[in-house]
């Protein structure tokens, strides 16, 4: 993995991630794309954290902050990890009908995984 000085995912590290993903899924008839989009919070969401007013819309639109559900920016404000959100297809996320794919969990999405794993550990590891 590439870091810059910033401890931030080099963008061409982050590419060549994506690329490889993309080409890998080709092999397995993934109609696989990349987006700039994810469509609610996910525990990937407390890993790389940029302070911005967007936080406070957030806070402010969730009816239990503070009383049983609360983010720790502050503390995520100090650490800073690369992300990229990688998972198998599914339906009906966190619904009572929610269901995963099997073939795309339990073979494509390892097989991507571990390509991915390969990628990034090859990689070169600048220190700021």
């Amino acid at each position: 993995m590439v870091l810059n000085e910033n401890n931030i995912w080099d963008v061409k590290a982050q590419h060549g991630a994506i690329s490889l993903l993309l080409e890998e899924a080709k092999k397995y008839d993934i109609p696989l794309e990349h987006i700039h989009y994810f469509n609610g919070i996910c525990d990937l969401s407390y890993c790389q954290f940029t302070a911005d007013k967007d936080w406070e819309t957030y806070e402010k639109n969730t009816p239990v902050w503070g009383q049983t559900y609360s983010i720790p920016f502050k503390e995520m404000e100090q650490f800073t990890a690369p992300v990229l959100n990688v998972g198998p297809f599914g339906k009906d996320a966190h619904q009572i009908s929610e269901r995963l794919h099997v073939k795309s969990a339990f073979e494509e999405m390892p097989e991507l995984l571990y390509k991915l794993i390969q990628y990034i550990s090859s990689s070169k590891v600048v220190k700021g």
